[in-house]
């Protein structure tokens, strides 16, 4: 996968990159030995992270920032049609996305600084038609499109053994932003308490897993308040967090 980044924040992501070679995908997660299988499926161990393939580069020219510069018009249309008065009180909903909205989810971006480390929603929504694990939504608040995000799920394949992590199934956020219009409004909050409240749903699905860069400011304690704890795993300079699913939910889960 490649990078994502949530509204201030990375997420799990770099643990499978293509292969322009052969179009197949690495698997990073190589247990040192089986003992480790045993243990805690969130607690630190001595798994090693394989060398990544050469990331995915998407182009600059499909970015919403990109798109507005561009076609001002067009944008400026589509926004007259979809952006309605919203407050930190509005209701946050995962919804899909059609024929109809497309546009408008794409031109949702990031700000100044962060669009290094998300591939532009049209490139998001063009990658999932190709991987029948991806799960994609737009996220939105009342009315109004805020965001987007895309998770990995093997149990939407049919027929196909799924991937493993640590021995088990798992969800893992493989894309998360939030328009810079609407960063700091507590959209974010909302979406990833819908986002965990999925994951749970799906079937035999043990662990919700992502990955943020340790920089100043970095999303660690946005995401502890959901539960997440560091795996111990390192990615690229990413560090792997894990949520078990079987957890009762934190009080910034359900509140």
């Amino acid at each position: 996968m490649p990078r994502s980044y949530s509204a201030s924040m990375l997420t799990w992501s770099n643990l499978r990159h293509a292969c322009p070679e052969n179009g197949h995908f690495a698997d990073p997660r190589i247990p040192v030995s089986s003992a480790d299988q045993t243990m805690h499926p969130c607690r630190p161990t001595a798994y090693k992270i394989s060398a990544m393939i050469t990331p995915i580069v998407w182009p600059p020219s499909l970015s919403g920032n990109y798109l507005r510069r561009t076609h001002p018009n067009i944008a400026k249309s589509l926004d007259a049609g979809t952006m309605k008065s919203i407050t930190r009180s509005s209701i946050v909903t995962l919804r899909e996305i059609t024929a109809n909205t497309v546009r408008s989810i794409s031109l949702l971006d990031v700000g100044s600084g962060q669009d290094r480390l998300v591939a532009p929603n049209a490139f998001s929504i063009a990658q999932a038609s190709f991987h029948p694990e991806a799960w994609f939504r737009a996220i939105y608040a009342d009315e109004t499109p805020v965001g987007f995000a895309m998770l990995e799920d093997w149990s939407l394949v049919a027929g196909v053994t799924p991937e493993l992590w640590r021995g088990g199934q798992y969800v893992a956020l493989w894309r998360f932003m939030i328009d810079q219009r609407f960063q700091q409004s507590g959209f974010g909050a909302q979406a990833m308490r819908l986002l965990i409240a999925h994951a749970r749903t799906r079937p035999d699905a043990k662990n919700m897993l992502l990955s943020f860069v340790p920089e100043d400011k970095n999303p660690e304690p946005f995401y502890q308040r959901f539960g997440f704890v560091r795996t111990g795993d390192e990615d690229e300079g990413e560090l792997v967090m894990c949520l078990a699913l079987d957890t009762l939910p934190r009080q910034a889960d359900v509140t």
